[in-house]
């Protein structure tokens, strides 16, 4: 009888009766098996914590998104007490918190803030009393020489004469948008508009040289300047023949 420890003889080679693998064996098969297994997994483990590790100590390695600051208010009129440091013309006076334009003949107003930036907003907010056919509005900024920068006007001169009447209210004509030495249509930009009556408002930006308009919401194509426009400019609101008041001036930048 053979053993485990015993070789067989060599008389039964010729035999087709052969052994089973000694059962001892299957249970230390299972049991390595089980070991690569759990050595793979913590190997994955390992790789994972390491990778988060590393993000984790150089946070430049993943990108971050930047907020973009929001506007602040730099300047707000305040007419609660008296003109607050506006020079006024003889048109013009303040009257129950705000700034009262009597129209006639042309007339500017500077505002009492110089920008220190090229990128700001000038905020007007406005209500037309009476407007007379050939009037305008709007904001103009100067440089140190006197010569415009740029403007937006609100031109209350119908195509039609017959197709408004003042009386109405509002001002019926163009919009007028220009940056200094702008030409059609890069520089300069017209079309019929229609300000109605009520509460209106202005917004006016700069975004180096370019002039962004809006009124009440809605935009007009921007315009750009031929050349660099200059630094800290006079800002000036410009009226003529239009019976305006004023409840709020603001630069944000």
């Amino acid at each position: 009888m053979l053993t485990d420890q015993q070789m067989p003889d060599a008389s039964g080679v010729g035999s087709s009766t052969q052994r089973p693998a000694p059962r001892w064996r299957r249970p230390l098969a299972i049991a390595g098996a089980l070991v690569v297994l759990v050595a793979i997994i913590a190997g994955v483990v390992w790789g994972v914590t390491r990778g988060n590790a590393a993000v984790a100590n150089h946070p430049g390695a993943m990108p971050s998104a930047t907020a973009t600051p929001a506007p602040r208010v730099v300047y707000q009129s305040d007419w609660s007490h008296g003109a607050d440091g506006w020079t006024l013309p003889a048109t013009v006076r303040v009257a129950d918190g705000h700034l009262a334009i009597s129209g006639g003949q042309a007339v500017q107003v500077e505002i009492p803030y110089v920008p220190t930036t090229r990128n700001y907003t000038i905020e007007m907010d406005y209500q037309i009393v009476r407007a007379e056919i050939g009037g305008h509005f709007g904001l103009t900024a100067f440089n140190a020489a006197g010569d415009r920068q740029y403007l937006a006007q609100m031109q209350c001169t119908p195509m039609h004469q017959g197709a408004w009447n003042p009386s109405l209210g509002g001002c019926v004509g163009a919009v007028l948008v220009t940056a200094r030495g702008g030409t059609y249509p890069a520089g300069l930009f017209t079309s019929d508009y229609v300000v109605h009556g009520g509460a209106q408002s202005f917004s006016l930006g700069l975004a180096g040289d370019t002039v962004n308009f809006c009124s009440s919401g809605d935009c007009v194509s921007p315009v750009s300047s031929a050349t660099p426009l200059d630094a800290s400019p006079r800002l000036v609101i410009d009226d003529r023949a239009v019976n305006l008041i004023v409840t709020r001036i603001a630069v944000l930048a």
